[in-house]
């Protein structure tokens, strides 16, 4: 099961902010399918979810099922962060040129 986000058309849908895993999975679910294996894929969807394109949109057809859930999304809570952590964080964010990123993952340290 995956939470998606509706297109306007509904033809596909968006994996949304969370496409990594599922992306991956699908040509292993494919494999299996072939081999026999009963696999059912479901869309969760979630008008407030965002809609992300590209390589996040798959075809209606993708999912065997599509269920409508509404609800506020929420994050992880913001846990409080070591004044060693803050300053790590706060000396790399001066490498770096304005509009550029840097991808850290998750946890105090990327807070």
């Amino acid at each position: 099961m995956q939470m998606v986000a509706p297109h306007a058309n509904g033809s596909r849908y968006s994996l949304s902010s969370n496409p990594d895993v599922s992306l991956e999975l699908l040509p292993e679910i494919a494999a299996q399918r072939a081999a026999g294996k009963k696999i059912a894929l479901v869309g969760q969807v979630n008008t407030q979810m965002p809609y992300m394109g590209r390589d996040a949109e798959v075809p209606a057809e993708a999912f065997d099922a599509i269920l409508n859930a509404d609800f506020k999304p929420f994050g992880a809570p913001a846990m409080a962060i070591s004044d060693a952590d803050y300053h790590i964080g706060l000396y790399a964010s001066t490498l770096l040129k304005d509009g550029g990123t840097l991808q850290i993952g998750i946890g105090a340290l990327s807070d």
